[in-house]
């Protein structure tokens, strides 16, 4: 399926009446981004709600330095404890240590949560993330650690994700199905994305993040517009696919019966 093209001097035109970019891309159903790119094109200064305002950057005096160094190497405070005390970003913290201390301290915070061998075990055991809530770790290092000795992880998903989300929207208990799970929706779809059409790759991943050619999960009508999480509301895409479709109702490729 070929992208969908405004013509851009229409979106102008429009914003041009109502000042308000989330009301022209409801008219001509597109993205927000679109309507941006056109003003930009065309010169044409958008209103800010609610702009931030400018504030000068704190510079850290000595006296701060000390302070900083003192409580780092004397306590077990981390980086991300100083962070938080002194209202400064963790970057400028380690910076600082690094520059003006005796470098980075070995913390227990920091160590190794999770052993090769019990990645291994628990690689047969559980899906990827249910091993990073075990052991407290995160997807990026659970993904490297992995890679490096060798050990392939299942990268999936329970449905519980989904029907939280259609809670929070209003979504009647009684519309959200369990049963639901994405290695029966790529079986009902045949592996393919039902937006372009092309084929879906569940390796596309890197460093545990999905990347553009992975399988997703994808609401034909949107929970925020009143869908519901059920077999025939949702279809099989891209990672690309899905946020490109981003809010908007329907663009299916093809449907195979469940």
């Amino acid at each position: 399926m070929g992208v969908i093209k405004f013509d851009e001097i229409e979106l102008v035109r429009e914003y041009e009446k109502c000042r308000k970019c989330r009301i022209v891309a409801e008219k001509f159903g597109c993205s927000d981004e679109t309507v941006r790119r056109a003003l930009i094109k065309y010169n044409v200064s958008r209103v800010l709600r609610n702009p931030r305002p400018v504030t000068k950057k704190r510079e850290i005096d000595q006296d701060e330095t000390d302070l900083i160094l003192a409580t780092y190497y004397f306590t077990s405070a981390t980086i991300n404890d100083l962070a938080k005390e002194f209202k400064r970003s963790q970057t400028i913290i380690s910076r600082l240590i690094k520059e003006k201390g005796h470098g980075l301290k070995e913390c227990s915070v920091n160590a190794k949560k999770i052993s090769d061998d019990e990645i291994r075990t628990e690689a047969g055991l559980l899906d990827a993330y249910q091993i990073c809530s075990k052991y407290g770790i995160s997807p990026e290092r659970l993904a490297r650690r992995a890679k490096a000795i060798g050990v392939d992880l299942k990268w999936t998903k329970s449905w519980r994700r989904w029907s939280d989300r259609a809670l929070a929207y209003g979504c009647d208990k009684l519309k959200i199905d369990k049963t639901i799970t994405i290695e029966r929706l790529r079986a009902r779809d045949g592996d393919i994305c039902q937006i372009c059409g092309l084929p879906v790759d569940d390796t596309d991943i890197s460093n545990g993040h999905a990347r553009s050619m992975y399988p997703t999960l994808d609401h034909i009508i949107p929970l925020s517009k009143g869908g519901s999480h059920t077999w025939d509301n949702v279809q099989l895409a891209h990672m690309r696919c899905n946020a490109g479709k981003c809010n908007r109702v329907g663009i299916t490729v093809k449907r195979r019966e469940a």
